[in-house]
């Protein structure tokens, strides 16, 4: 399964997404999920008062919601960092993370345009809550080690893919009636991604290539030729093509299992970076 291994196709994409955090070059994405942003704003600001966590309270609720977090990812593929970005975002013309003050967020949250533009003295690293969001729909087992199947989607070139993924067993011909189909164009893919239990990148493929069995708890690849065929018809028949909520691209209907939480997708890129 290792030489079949498309890491280097997510290291690739990931370069768009490099900002730096501290000394070191960092990926900054997005991921979503559910999760209490009263308890992430707790967390989040580390001196506050308890009259501030009432009106906090009072203001968010206490109940779990559809949250939009930035992730940071170090150059190991390892996550190293989360926030809420109710409360951060990347400023685009320093290409630098921002926090608000937390009384700047409580002031936001009552559509006032009050409230200090200081930058709080601490904040605390979120990323258990990526952690929870992932343990509640994404972990599996393969050969005997647990890890979080991620799903993703990048615009890359389906035939440096499939070269790839099936190195010497992609003959001659093979690769030229897929080359003459596909070409050097760009688009959009699906991938999955293997996160181990310290939340770093171990292995990703191409779901038009393989699918991961919840019976077997192995990832099946297709045979060469059927990978190759269905590149072929799909070419022919474009119409096969779906939309996906939440996505304005259309792409294949999804092969991922069930169990997999859709919500957890980590974004191509955050809002306004292409």
């Amino acid at each position: 399964m290792e030489e079949s291994n498309l890491i280097e196709t997510i290291r690739d994409c990931l370069q768009e997404h490099e900002i730096i955090w501290g000394k070191e070059p960092q990926y900054l994405i997005e991921v979503n999920g559910m999760t209490n942003p009263y308890q992430d704003f707790v967390e989040t600001y580390a001196e506050l008062d308890d009259f501030k966590k009432e009106v906090a309270r009072k203001l968010l609720g206490d109940e779990e919601n559809q949250e939009s977090y930035g992730v940071l990812v170090n150059q190991d593929l390892k996550y190293d960092f989360a926030f809420n970005r109710r409360f951060a975002d990347l400023n685009f013309e320093d290409g630098k993370l921002s926090f608000k003050s937390p009384e700047q967020v409580l002031f936001e949250l009552m559509d006032q345009e009050k409230g200090e533009k200081k930058k709080p003295n601490t904040v605390k690293n979120l990323l258990h809550r990526i952690r929870q969001v992932y343990e509640d729909g994404n972990k599996v087992e393969i050969d005997d080690k647990n890890f979080f199947l991620i799903p993703t989607l990048y615009e890359t070139n389906l035939l440096k893919d499939l070269k790839r993924t099936y190195g010497e067993n992609l003959d001659e011909f093979k690769e030229k009636l897929a080359s003459n189909l596909i070409g050097e164009s760009l688009n959009k893919n699906r991938y999955i991604m293997l996160l181990n239990e310290d939340l770093q990148i171990e292995y990703a493929y191409n779901e038009s290539f393989a699918e991961y069995n919840p019976e077997t708890m192995e990832i099946e690849f297709k045979p060469v030729e059927e990978s190759v065929l269905e590149i072929v018809e799909e070419r022919k028949d474009s119409n096969k093509q779906i939309k996906i909520p939440g996505f304005d691209i259309p792409f294949m209907p999804s092969r991922v299992p069930s169990r997999i939480d859709n919500n957890t997708i980590i974004r191509y890129a955050l809002i306004g970076k292409k």
